[in-house]
């Protein structure tokens, strides 16, 4: 297995290279916020700064930041507040945001993003 196969399943997967390819992790939700919601605030220098495509075997929407403590993303006058993936899908992130990631949440909703 090379590819975004090796998530399993109920778990969201994070790896360094496009397509699940790489290096690669199941990532931890240490932090419970309002709403249901579980997150990593930090992704330390194990992650931060090195996620090319995702996994989401979850049945959460998987809330991607640019900063550490979900900060939102800045694109000249351009603010977004989260990258997300649906649960059950698999992308290598557009150029914008890989190598950019360094926080996560798992919402039930998009909206708690």
């Amino acid at each position: 297995m090379t590819g975004f196969e090796r998530c399993q399943a109920t778990r969201l997967c994070i790896f360094q290279e496009p397509s699940g390819r790489g290096v690669d992790a199941g990532t931890l939700e240490p932090d419970v916020l309002p709403g249901g919601v579980t997150g990593n605030k930090n992704h330390s220098a194990t992650w931060d700064g090195k996620v090319v495509s995702v996994s989401n075997r979850s049945d959460k929407f998987a809330c991607f930041y640019d900063g550490a403590g979900y900060g939102a993303w800045h694109f000249g006058t351009c603010t977004v507040r989260a990258y997300v993936v649906p649960p059950g899908q698999e992308t290598t992130l557009p150029s914008l945001y890989q190598r950019q990631i360094s926080s996560h949440k798992l919402a039930d909703a998009e909206s708690k993003c």
